[in-house]
């Protein structure tokens, strides 16, 4: 298995699939120990973090009793740490999906989506915060939805809500099946993108110094895997220094 000082550095990913390297981080007790917060979190790692995203194909909607226990089995309520309690209740709509590989995905807050969407010009993240602050999931263009995977971080997708306006807010009725495949966002600026630390997993603190203070909105920075790419080797190119200085 990899040492923690071979998570830390770029050139011991080479050769290596994403899932390797995800296995050896919940070994080594979650990107929180790989990557501890002090310095700056590095450019290479966020460069790559869509490798470790996921995109559903499918997604059912769980009743009540099914969403507890999922809430429970992801840690997404239970916590020692008030903030982390806190913000999962501000942070979540309450509503869990589930998808073709059992993954549970957890449905955010409206306010929770601004930065994956245009609003008719006025994309002021100051306006849309006030703005979403008061609107339902029924009026707002996409879904957001985030999925613990065992490393203190989560993966991350944004759908069209395609019934937008109407009185629908939810992808699909409990129990029932529906494609999303053809509705996931795909804009490499607006799509969903891997958090090396979910807030309502570890807490806001953490989720600020490894995925909102690194992110880079230009295009080209991301490396955006096809759907079946996450399963292949990292190569050398993959952490090119191109945007090195962007940060």
């Amino acid at each position: 298995m990899l040492k923690l000082a071979d998570l830390r550095n770029q050139e011991s990913w080479v050769g290596r699939t994403p899932e390797e390297i995800r296995k050896a981080v919940i070994a080594h007790g979650g990107w929180a120990v790989v990557f501890p917060r002090q310095g700056r979190f590095p450019i290479w790692a966020s460069r790559v973090r869509n490798y470790f995203n996921a995109r559903p194909t499918r997604l059912k909607r769980l009743g009540l009793a099914e969403a507890r226990k999922a809430k429970a089995a992801d840690r997404m309520t239970a916590s020692d740490l008030y903030d982390v309690s806190l913000t999962a209740f501000l942070s979540l709509t309450g509503t869990v999906y589930r998808d073709d590989e059992a993954r549970n995905w957890y449905e955010m807050v409206p306010v929770g989506t601004i930065y994956h969407f245009k609003d008719k010009g006025w994309d002021n993240t100051t306006y849309k915060k006030v703005k979403y602050l008061a609107e339902y999931q029924k009026d707002t263009p996409v879904f957001k939805l985030v999925s613990p995977d065992g490393t203190g971080g989560s993966k991350e997708v944004c759908i069209h809500n395609w019934q937008h306006g109407s009185s629908k807010g939810k992808i699909g009725p409990v129990g029932q099946w529906v494609n999303v495949d053809t509705k996931t966002v795909i804009n490499e600026i607006y799509r969903g993108s891997y958090n090396y630390s979910e807030t309502c997993v570890v807490g806001l603190p953490d989720h600020e110094f490894r995925d909102v203070d690194p992110h880079i909105t230009k295009y080209g920075f991301y490396k955006n895997p096809t759907r079946y790419e996450d399963r292949r080797r990292f190569k050398a190119s993959d952490f090119d220094g191109k945007f090195a200085s962007a940060a």
